[in-house]
């Protein structure tokens, strides 16, 4: 498997890793087909090891086709197409368990554990995905977990302001 690797501050190289992502029981694998480039992308390469973990393969907004499925995975078949967030959830403090992952309390300490989509191929949790529709253009669905941030943020000020 090829990813692009952030090998040291502002250096990316083309690295032939091998074996591909590993598939936990609730995870999709997934063949890569576009991915963005975020400004926390850039970030990492600029600062190097004082933003992220080196080497790395970064990336999270892409448009992937499902390969395989977990055994507890739910909600994909083989060759659907999905968008979502690598980086695990813990899946147990209450913003997950209120389905906002990307609050994630203990995101902080799970970033890494996964590679990102500067990879022919992903493992992401299968909660944590959506299907794309098969007539969405592939560069368009790569843009929807950027364009989900801000929706998430005013969802959980929303509902942060009616518990108060």
């Amino acid at each position: 498997m090829r990813a692009a690797v952030l090998s040291s501050t502002k250096h990316l190289e083309m690295d032939p890793r091998d074996p591909e992502p590993p598939l936990g029981p609730a995870d999709v694998k997934l063949k890569v087909n576009f991915t963005g480039i975020c400004g926390s992308d850039l970030h990492c390469f600029v600062m190097g090891k004082r933003m992220t973990r080196v080497p790395s393969v970064m990336g999270h907004e892409f448009c992937a086709e499902v390969l395989e499925l977990g055994s507890e995975a739910q909600g994909f078949k083989i060759g659907d197409r999905a968008a979502g967030l690598i980086y695990p959830s813990c899946g147990t403090c209450d913003y997950c368990l209120d389905g906002d992952y990307t609050l994630c309390d203990n995101l902080g300490r799970k970033m890494f554990e996964r590679n990102g989509s500067f990879a022919e191929y992903i493992s992401v949790p299968a909660r944590q995905s959506v299907k794309i529709a098969p007539h969405t253009p592939t560069d368009e669905a790569a843009l929807i977990e950027p364009l989900s941030v801000p929706f998430m943020r005013f969802v959980a000020l929303r509902s942060t302001s009616a518990r108060s």
